[in-house]
């Protein structure tokens, strides 16, 4: 398998997980959030299979791609808070990180349409990328906080879905570190690896979710 191959394999699977929450009958927030993290990753997707071909055209691709781990922590969040799991404070910093992916995406279209001279501005892009950057580790934080965050007083079951979840999160972290060293000087097999995290947590992502669906399901019945 080739690694633009194995870019369409995932992409299909993200796209499958995105068409799979049109047809939940009782749609929670969850279903919503996680239809936005599968859409997002498409168009992440898209934008790595489509290269060089369509030259600066991809970073308009690249606009897409706003909901990663911001949308990933407001899904934690929905996860596992039963109230105000998300308030206007906690869209609003997700926002400012999609912004600031919008604006990045657009400036890198622009500089290699020539519509600005690229020079001059890389301050201004180091600086955006900086800023991206922490705020995006700050969320993956806040991320895993909510998977431990009530832990103990948790029921059995609950904890159980939790440590799917921070399994989940701590491997993808892991081995994304780790690749980062041992693959410090090929590019290719980074991107293998990246993407095979990618198909991981959407996968177990997904998993989850039905898990915690049909949860809520059987507490939902049995409370009738």
């Amino acid at each position: 398998m080739t690694l633009s191959s194995f870019y369409i394999l995932v992409l299909c699977i993200s796209i499958g997980g995105l068409i799979t929450q049109l047809f939940v009958h009782e749609k929670q927030l969850p279903h919503i959030l996680f239809a936005v993290f599968c859409g997002s990753i498409a168009m992440t997707l898209t934008q790595k299979l489509s290269g060089d071909a369509i030259g600066a055209y991809k970073y308009l691709i690249g606009l897409g791609t706003v909901a990663t781990c911001n949308c990933y922590w407001l899904l934690s969040r929905s996860f596992f808070r039963q109230e105000k799991a998300i308030e206007r404070h906690h869209l609003a910093f997700a926002l400012v990180i999609s912004m600031l992916i919008f604006v990045k995406q657009g400036y890198l279209f622009a500089s290699s349409t020539a519509l600005i001279n690229a020079s001059e501005q890389s301050l201004f892009r180091h600086a955006l990328s900086e800023i991206t950057i922490l705020l995006s580790s700050c969320v993956l934080v806040l991320s895993f906080w909510e998977g431990c965050r009530g832990f103990k007083s948790a029921s059995k079951k609950e904890q159980m879905q939790r440590v799917w979840f921070l399994s989940t999160f701590a491997l993808a972290v892991g081995i994304s570190k780790l690749s980062n060293y041992i693959f410090a000087g090929d590019v290719a097999a980074k991107q293998w690896v990246i993407t095979a995290i990618i198909l991981m947590v959407v996968v177990n992502t997904h998993i989850l979710l039905i898990w915690r669906s049909r949860t809520h399901w059987q507490q939902h019945a049995s409370t009738e």
